[in-house]
């Protein structure tokens, strides 16, 4: 195996894979440190100088021998570094399965590092790989515990600030760690706000390798790009009715979604007919570790063939299943059991909505959604032939330049933000 590594090595130096400074210095480098652990860090430092610069053959290459010497000489943090670096080349190359499969090979063994930069990289590129995968509870899971990972190094009890509306009490003074038993006495219409603190750790502990989801990806030898399906309508009482199961919920989330016409582009259509297209996610995280997720957006339910088009910008509208729609942008963020109702009641409101391309398309549905829950994405507005609102290619264009904040006075706890453009 060993033998392998330097035939590769030498085969990357003579098709000019490897820059003439590491063709003098990297061999001899390697050879003349004695110490493996200190080798097998100095391989998985070059891994990650060589995946900066987007030479991924040659990242993968030292990843792999650091890992081979790693579980020969059973060093723990090496062989999780290892791991790491070639989760994230399997990442930039477009094979999330197998990018997942090395994190989560490498969260196995992340809690013997105890490095907790290490934890928050490991738990970003994992949320990152989720969300390209459209498995986006467990995308805001690991976006959450690299929050709380982050928090960590600043707070020794690993709590993170949390603020949910609930009822004041002779003793709101106090801050309360239980977040579910309160959260269950929260009334709709209070108004009210009471800090609490939320255990990452409790909240979600690493044993996702067991989420069926998960296993059904990881287990899949196929890592083709996912499919192309295509949207269908939902039932009427499907999304509100949905998630009323019953059940005590421990945390509540929203992701908003945006397919630009082109990606990285702010014209507004593409062939005439591709104009893009925004949608959104609601998650419901129940104590019993269950969860409840549904993705769609406001479509046009065309009356007749010129319906939905500047010639007739107005017509019927419909909700369809987006679980599945492509994405080049997305926002996502924790947020308050009042504010998931105010959510759910709105999208009851556009029930009764009419579509109109110019004042309520699938954007304007998207963002008045994404106010509720206090993401504010700015510059979204952009003119078309005989008209012109709101629309998917600028506001994913602004999402890409970070014109984004969270505008949420009660409850800061972030923003993830991917895309699919820069990996």
């Amino acid at each position: 195996m060993k033998q392998k590594f330097y035939i590769a090595l030498l085969i990357l130096i003579c098709f000019g894979k490897i820059d003439s400074l590491a063709q003098k210095t990297i061999t001899d480098s390697i050879v003349s440190i004695v110490d493996t652990t200190q080798r097998i860090a100095y391989l998985n430092s070059i891994s990650e100088r060589y995946a900066n610069k987007n030479n991924l053959d040659s990242s993968a290459l030292f990843a792999t021998e650091a890992l081979r010497l790693a579980q020969i000489a059973q060093d723990v943090k090496g062989e999780a570094n290892a791991l790491y670096h070639i989760g994230e080349v399997y990442t930039t190359k477009g094979k999330y399965k197998k990018a997942l499969a090395h994190f989560l090979r490498s969260l196995k063994l992340k809690h013997q590092v105890k490095d907790k930069s290490f934890s928050v990289s490991l738990y970003y590129r994992m949320a990152n790989v989720f969300a390209r995968l459209r498995l986006y509870p467990q995308a805001l899971k690991y976006y959450y515990k690299m929050k709380g990972a982050y928090e960590a190094g600043q707070n020794k009890n690993n709590y993170l600030l949390m603020d949910f509306d609930l009822p004041r009490t002779q003793n709101d003074s106090s801050i309360v760690a239980e977040s579910t038993v309160l959260a269950d006495s929260a009334q709709n219409n209070d108004t009210t706000t009471i800090v609490t603190l939320l255990n990452p750790a409790d909240f979600m502990p690493d044993n996702d390798t067991a989420d069926v989801a998960v296993n059904n990806i990881i287990t899949d030898s196929l890592d083709s790009p996912l499919p192309k399906v295509e949207s269908e309508p939902m039932p009427d009482e499907d999304i509100s009715e949905y998630f009323h199961d019953g059940k005590k919920a421990l945390g509540y989330g929203l992701m908003v979604h945006v397919k630009q016409p082109r990606a990285g582009d702010r014209k507004p259509f593409t062939n005439l007919s591709n104009v893009g297209h925004m949608f959104v996610t609601l998650i419901k995280f129940n104590k019993d570790t269950s969860i409840l997720s549904r993705s769609f957006g406001f479509y046009p339910k065309k009356d007749n063939i010129l319906s939905a088009t500047p010639i007739l910008p107005t017509t019927s509208s419909v909700f369809k299943d987006d679980s599945q729609h492509e994405w080049d942008e997305i926002v996502g963020k924790f947020i308050s059991r009042r504010k998931f109702e105010k959510i759910l009641r709105k999208v009851k409101e556009y029930k009764c909505k009419k579509y109109n391309l110019n004042s309520n398309n699938c954007t304007d549905f998207g963002l008045e959604i994404a106010a509720i829950a206090g993401i504010k994405i700015k510059e979204t507005l952009g003119d078309w032939p005989l008209g012109g609102g709101n629309n998917p290619a600028n506001a994913g264009q602004s999402i890409l330049e970070g014109k984004v904040d969270e505008d949420d006075k009660e409850n800061k706890t972030g923003l993830l933000i991917f895309n699919m453009i820069r990996r």
